[in-house]
């Protein structure tokens, strides 16, 4: 028989997996949910301006604001039911009053100069100024709007049925496995995210790149050799509690990776988003269609992913490296040499596309794409309860807008128009989305075989 505390104990363990379980059925059903959105949408604008109003939010703190001695007030835009949820209905800003030039350059430096694409405001007289203001411009450009996903009908390989132990096909019957199905133009918070770091690592990059990653291609990319780890709650769960620590060796620009991990199944990735502060976050809020891009804070995260149930994760971008691009580490050459050693992320092409799928057994037939085609397009597959076999796949576009976002005479960053109105900006195939002739890489191996 257990006791009274054991069994409370062995009763949190119970809920706890039954919420994860429940979480995770919920999210890989997101896809399906947005796919059966996009189709219930005759028209559609990839961004939406949703209508809100402002109101004061007296309990943000602007931790690097209120040490340079800045004054600020805390503000808020309600979406309201506008917002899929209640959580979903608030994004923050700050309004500054009694700003010099001197403070303007040093909240302009602490909240963007981790980017080498930083905001672009200039200092004007009697000027005001927002907490967005000081951000890098994608941030600027996305905050308080809504993503709309879309879709298009195209004929891409089905891989539902395969097994590890299914045989591969001949080239020459490839086609059969080709299936007109829908394909998504999503966003979600890691493909955002990914897109503010590449920005931060690259200067005046200002073409966004709408992507929706596999969870383990994100945490792949995230988790590279061009991140290096800060702190994880896994190993000291004092983190969670203690604000101090928490935020003790994080700073601007770093990234937090929220993710969970069942018995016996692989890790999965829930949310991303960006420091900018003391427990202050950017986001793209969701994957759904009613949620916002956003300044977020801790409090507000921990709302929708509850840290006695999730593990939170904080990463830095290595931000130079040597001439064989491993990591260099401070001090160990001068700043001319740093300069010319720049470690620049990969884009969401590179870092997403199905190419990455390739060497995986089950799909091996996407190393015969053409490589346009592979890039272009990114995969979710969802496999059996055992992991074995592939039972569906969701199909998301890679798809970069046509036009770099605008600034105004203050340099304030904002979407060009096209993205607000109906348009023609959907993922194409060509007739044939094959190779001609074998891809590179099948074609290496073939010859490091024949050299053996």
């Amino acid at each position: 028989c257990l006791n009274s505390q054991q069994k409370q104990k062995k009763s949190a363990v119970a809920s706890k997996e039954m919420f994860i379980k429940l979480y995770q059925y919920c999210h890989h059903r997101q896809l399906l949910l947005l796919t059966l959105t996009a189709y219930l949408t005759t028209s559609f604008s990839y961004f939406v301006k949703v209508p809100s109003t402002l109101q004061q939010h007296d309990n943000l703190r602007l931790a690097s604001a209120d040490r340079i001695g800045a004054k600020y007030k805390g503000v808020a835009y309600n979406a309201s039911s506008n917002a899929s949820l209640p959580n979903f209905a608030l994004s923050l800003d700050a309004t500054f009053s009694d700003l010099n030039e001197q403070t303007f350059h040093k909240l302009k430096d602490e909240y963007s100069g981790w980017s080498e694409t930083p905001s672009s405001v200039i200092w004007k007289e009697a000027e005001q100024y927002t907490l967005l203001d000081f951000l890098p411009p994608f941030l600027q450009a996305v905050s308080g709007l809504h993503f709309h996903t879309t879709r298009a009908t195209l004929n891409m390989p089905s891989f539902v049925g395969l097994s590890l132990t299914s045989p591969q096909e001949d080239k020459n019957n490839y086609s059969r496995r080709q299936v007109e199905q829908e394909v998504l133009v999503a966003y979600n918070c890691w493909g955002f995210a990914w897109e503010v770091l590449r920005a931060s690592s690259i200067s005046d990059l200002h073409r966004l790149t709408i992507s929706t990653a596999d969870p383990s291609l994100a945490w792949e990319a995230l988790t590279s050799s061009n991140f290096e780890p800060i702190q994880s709650s896994q190993e000291e769960p004092l983190l969670l509690t203690d604000s101090s620590l928490r935020n003790k060796n994080i700073a601007g620009g770093d990234v937090l990776l929220v993710w969970h991990q069942n018995d016996n199944q692989p890790l999965f990735l829930d949310h991303v988003a960006i420091v900018l502060d003391d427990d202050l976050y950017f986001e793209k809020s969701g994957s759904g269609d009613r949620v916002p891009f956003r300044v977020n804070t801790w409090d507000g995260l921990a709302a929708d992913f509850p840290p006695a149930v999730f593990h939170w994760d904080w990463r830095r971008r290595v931000r130079f490296c040597d001439a064989d691009n491993s990591e260099m580490a401070d001090g160990q050459k001068d700043d001319s040499d740093r300069k010319k050693n720049k470690n620049s992320l990969p884009s969401a092409e590179d870092a997403f596309g199905l190419q990455k799928f390739a060497a995986m057994e089950q799909f091996k037939l996407l190393d015969h794409l053409q490589l346009d085609v592979a890039k272009n397009f990114s995969m979710t597959p969802q496999y059996s309860d055992d992991g074995s076999t592939v039972e569906a796949q969701t199909y998301t576009a890679i798809v970069q807008l046509d036009r770099d976002i605008e600034f105004d005479e203050m340099g304030r960053a904002s979407l060009p128009e096209s993205v607000f109105s109906e348009h023609s900006l959907q993922p194409t195939l060509p007739t044939n989305i094959y190779a001609d002739d074998d891809p590179p890489v099948v074609k290496m191996q073939e010859q490091e075989t024949k050299s053996s």
